[in-house]
């Protein structure tokens, strides 16, 4: 008679291993840093970027662009006629609109001019034309995150 031999685990072994793999998986996830720190370094890299191209934008096109902030957010807008209407957002090639709203908790952009003109002539003012000087804009939250941009109104350079 042929000896049928079995080869395998049970099912309380699956099981157990199941189990190990559970409360390992449960520790090791409890480890990992909270992310609203990079969501929020992430906002802040967007912004500065998106303010560079408002002002690269107005001296390649000859329009003024406006950038408009509030304590989480920030828009630019351009005027394809080149008045101060400021009726289009302003979009990448790809559609892309700079729009951004700042999700994260603890975020703040503070600037004591809140509607931002690029001209094209490297001037940057506010909403009523008079020349900025070097004007901060600042961001700060709750963890740590403080970085500061400057706005160079006469010459229109833009630095951190």
């Amino acid at each position: 008679m042929t000896k049928l031999h079995l080869c395998g685990f049970t099912l309380i072994e699956l099981i157990m291993v199941i189990v190990v793999l559970s409360i390992l998986s449960a520790v090791t996830i409890s480890k990992f840093p909270d992310t609203d720190i990079y969501d929020q370094r992430y906002f802040v890299d967007e912004t500065i970027s998106s303010i560079k191209y408002g002002a690269k934008k107005a001296k390649s096109s000859g329009c003024p662009v406006k950038l408009t902030l509030t304590s989480n957010s920030f828009n630019l807008s351009i005027d394809p006629l080149c008045s101060t209407n400021f009726i289009q957002t302003l979009t990448l090639q790809d559609q892309t609109t700079l729009l951004a709203n700042s999700n994260t908790v603890g975020l703040v952009i503070t600037s004591t001019v809140t509607e931002i003109v690029f001209h094209a002539d490297f001037s940057i003012t506010d909403i009523s034309d008079t020349l900025l000087n070097t004007h901060p804009i600042s961001f700060t939250s709750s963890q740590g995150l403080n970085q500061t941009l400057y706005l160079d109104g006469q010459t229109g350079f833009i630095y951190e």
